[in-house]
């Protein structure tokens, strides 16, 4: 885009040297406009992508402080109790194993 103004720049500085006709002129002049015009579109689109990185960036902040130690813990909590429950299965299923050798005797 910067290129294609510059471009347009340098034709439009030319035809200030050589005479142009007012068709080649008008042309010229679009041509500038519309890549003004998709600069600022670009400009605008940069900005918004901006304010939602610094939005983004605030969210991930407050998720970090405060939550991902509670979730962490819960973790933990929840860990424990699976290895509780997989303890307690074993050993009824060793009871359950113990009992079945003893009925098949």
């Amino acid at each position: 885009m910067v290129n294609l103004f510059n471009e347009n720049n340098k034709l439009i500085k030319e035809s200030n040297k050589v005479q142009k006709t007012e068709r080649d002129m008008k042309e010229l002049i679009q041509r500038n406009k519309e890549i003004q015009d998709d600069c600022k579109f670009i400009d605008e689109k940069v900005n918004d992508g901006k304010e939602f990185a610094a939005v983004i960036d605030k969210k991930l902040d407050m998720l970090m402080d405060p939550v991902i130690p509670k979730i962490k813990e819960k973790y933990a909590d929840k860990a424990s109790l699976i290895d509780q429950c997989d303890e307690a299965f074993d050993k009824a299923d060793a009871q359950v194993n113990d009992l079945e050798g003893k009925l098949g005797d």
